[in-house]
């Protein structure tokens, strides 16, 4: 690939190693129902079916979080931030800090 322009494209191609340049094709046909779970799939993973289906070929699939994990995640990422902040003023100054066990205990 060249460094040119591309016509579509406003910014210049960056350049590729020809081993990671991509030229080979690969068709495959699914009935409706495959292609549902694998555009759903990639959906979830927020790439394209086919990005999908290469990563997933080659063993090195996209995470996918289910929804409820993600919420999850959100609540004990707070939890842990104020643990952590305990943790730190704890050791600095040997005291207990009123306020953010309080806010602590909410999360």
């Amino acid at each position: 690939m060249s460094g040119n322009n591309c016509k579509r494209c406003p910014q210049p191609l960056r350049e590729i190693a020809p081993e990671r340049e991509r030229k080979k094709r690969i068709s495959v046909y699914v009935n409706q129902a495959e292609l549902n779970v694998i555009e759903g799939f990639a959906s979830n993973s927020k790439t394209s079916s086919p990005v999908y289906l290469r990563q997933a070929g080659l063993k090195t699939p996209p995470l996918v979080i289910p929804t409820i994990n993600q919420e999850a995640w959100s609540k004990l990422a707070s939890a842990a931030a104020n643990l952590n902040q305990l943790v730190k003023n704890f050791n600095v100054t040997r005291e207990k800090p009123q306020s953010l066990f309080a806010a602590f205990q909410k999360a």
